[in-house]
């Protein structure tokens, strides 16, 4: 019963130093509250408008610096951005390895045709050589070449008939040669061939000169530090242009409450 009655008084006293306190708790007047919350408003508002500004003025600068750089890629590689130049690199790579494919391939092909084309010459001239007939037109040849020399100049009529006869034995010589030279005509389509190599070779050995300067000049150290800056300098603006957004909802709902 002691300890019930301790209890009790416990819970009185406890009551009243709750019911003095709040006697003695200053009252706070409304008006004066939301004079003060205007207030803390107005200053909330104050920093949001100045922040904006800030970021605004940063963002335009940003978008120089930015316009300069693209500008610099244009005129390095005719390109608009470093979002640019690597799409152009990948495949400019793999065509510059195709080029060097290609090269090779029709550089091997025209040392082979100019090969043959030497064997079958050669071959030619070892049976014109060891030709009996070929032999003996030679030897006509030679002999009315210097019939042709013995008549005087005034003899007209006589080196006219030796001139005749000289061209139509050159004509049986080369024709028994045409005849001997077996690979005459695949010569002719040999030499076709190495014309059409020989262009083609050139054409690709310039495109892959081409190909390589421009892609030496897409890896120099110089244009990447400008893609990496170009590229820092274009995710900048987009965050500056994002915080420039919610600045201008949070200001713009400031206005609508007042």
């Amino acid at each position: 019963m002691r300890w019930r009655n301790i209890g009790l008084l416990t819970v009185a006293l406890l009551a009243l130093g709750h019911a003095v306190m709040a006697q003695d708790k200053p009252k706070v007047d409304p008006q004066e509250r939301e004079r003060e919350e205007q207030k803390a408003a107005a200053r909330h508002r104050d920093e949001i408008v100045r922040t904006l500004h800030e970021v605004k003025a940063e963002f335009e600068k940003c978008m120089d610096e930015l316009a300069k750089a693209r500008a610099e890629l244009a005129e390095l590689t005719g390109l608009r951005d470093s979002h640019g130049v690597r799409e152009v690199v990948g495949p400019l790579q793999i065509d510059v390895q195709r080029l060097r494919v290609e090269v090779a391939g029709l550089a091997a092909r025209k040392d082979a045709l100019e090969m043959s084309i030497a064997k079958a010459a050669a071959q030619g001239r070892d049976l014109a050589a060891a030709d009996p007939i070929a032999r003996e037109l030679r030897k006509l040849v030679t002999l009315r070449e210097s019939v042709l020399e013995g008549f005087a100049k005034d003899s007209h009529d006589a080196r006219s008939v030796a001139m005749a006869q000289l061209v139509d034995t050159r004509i049986k010589l080369e024709e028994r040669i045409a005849i001997l030279h077996s690979g005459a005509v695949s010569n002719a389509k040999f030499a076709e061939r190495l014309m059409e190599t020989t262009i083609s070779l050139a054409e690709s050995q310039a495109r892959l000169k081409q190909s390589e300067v421009l892609l030496a000049k897409l890896r120099s150290p110089q244009l990447n530090m400008l893609m990496e800056r170009e590229h820092n300098l274009s995710r900048r603006s987009d965050r500056l242009s994002k915080q420039i957004e919610s600045l201008e909802s949070a200001e713009f709902q400031y206005r609508l409450r007042r």
